[in-house]
Parts: structure tokens; C-alpha cells; sequence
């Protein structure tokens, strides 16, 4: 055998033995402790329970209505009485909505004149959450106060006006009938 060939067999042998060890896991340079995912739900947790305290501090000073909490997060209630005998709004219905909006401390953010009066067709348009899932517990030609976390109204954005990032709302809404669904 020639010197060159057995050169190159002990070259290329020798390494053998020693890449035969178990494999050694390659961990990752830069371990993120905590994702922004993560961080961003425990932030807006937070925000969901300090809004809670500060709506149930309100419904404590409010005596003069009955809230009821629903099931997709705020409280709603009636000024009035309720005609019994009156159907609640269904889906499909054409309805106007006039609101004013305050703070939960009573400061007026905007009067019914400026909020202004809307066509809706329920269930069918988009529109404020609050007011989507609100209107379906309302019956025609009433009043009805809703108590909201931010994230049903203008959430983490505000309106770029008048209303504040993560403001909880007060909304008091009057809804009259334009077309029954037939």
C-alpha cells in the first residue's frame, strides 16, 4: 500500500471514534424570557380588572337603576319601567339609535345632539360592540343605560377626540323602530 493511502485512511478514521459520542442539543443564542404576546394579555387583564373596579364603584353611587350584569361584560339597565307586553328587538330589525356618552363619573362626552342618531340593521351591520350586543336586550321606544369596559367601545384607541385610551363608557341609549323585519 502506498504511504499517501494510508495517510489518508488514518485521516480519515481517526476523527471517527470521537464523532461517535451521543448528539449534544444546540440550545439557542438569545432565550426570550417573556413573549409580547404573553405581556400583552397580562397588560390588558390589568386594564379588564381596574375597568371592573371602576364600573362597579359607579353602579354603587347609582341608585336610581338596577344593573344587571350580561354575559359579554358589561351592565345594562332601565331608568324606567318596562312595558311587559312589548317584544324585544330581534335580529333583522331596522332600528334608530340616539345616544349620549359620559365618562362613569356622569362628565358628559357627548350630548344626544352630537352623538347623533343612527340607522341600524340589526345583527347585520358593523357598529360598537356595546351597542351591537346592547340593542338586543332593549324593547322599542326605550331607554336603556349601558356600563362598558373599554374593549366593547373604542378600546385601547379612544376616538382621537373626546374619548380617552381604555375609557370605560357610559352609553345611554333610545332605540325606535324604523321597519319590522317581516
Amino acid at each position: 500500500m502506498n504511504s499517501a493511502k494510508l495517510l489518508s485512511l488514518i485521516i480519515l478514521f481517526i476523527p471517527f471514534p470521537y464523532s461517535c459520542k451521543s448528539p449534544q442539543p444546540r440550545y439557542p443564542i438569545n432565550v426570550p424570557q417573556d413573549s409580547f404576546m404573553s405581556k400583552s394579555i397580562h397588560r390588558n387583564q390589568q386594564q379588564y380588572e381596574i375597568e371592573i373596579q371602576q364600573i362597579l364603584r359607579s353602579i354603587a353611587k347609582d341608585s336610581t337603576i338596577n344593573y344587571t350584569p350580561s354575559k359579554q361584560g358589561f351592565w345594562y339597565g332601565f331608568p324606567k319601567s318596562r312595558n311587559l307586553n312589548q317584544p324585544l328587538i330581534q335580529p333583522g330589525d331596522f332600528v334608530s339609535l340616539s345616544m349620549q356618552i359620559e365618562s362613569l363619573d356622569g362628565q358628559l362626552i357627548y350630548d344626544w345632539k352630537e352623538a347623533g342618531t343612527i340607522s341600524y340593521h340589526v345583527s347585520k351591520q358593523e357598529i360598537l360592540p356595546i351597542l351591537r350586543e346592547g340593542v338586543l336586550l332593549m324593547k322599542y321606544n326605550e331607554l336603556a343605560v349601558f356600563l362598558s369596559p373599554s374593549y366593547l367601545c373604542f378600546g385601547y384607541t379612544g376616538d382621537g377626540d373626546k374619548i380617552a385610551v381604555n375609557q370605560p363608557l357610559k352609553v345611554l341609549v333610545k332605540v325606535g323602530r324604523i321597519l319590522k323585519n317581516k
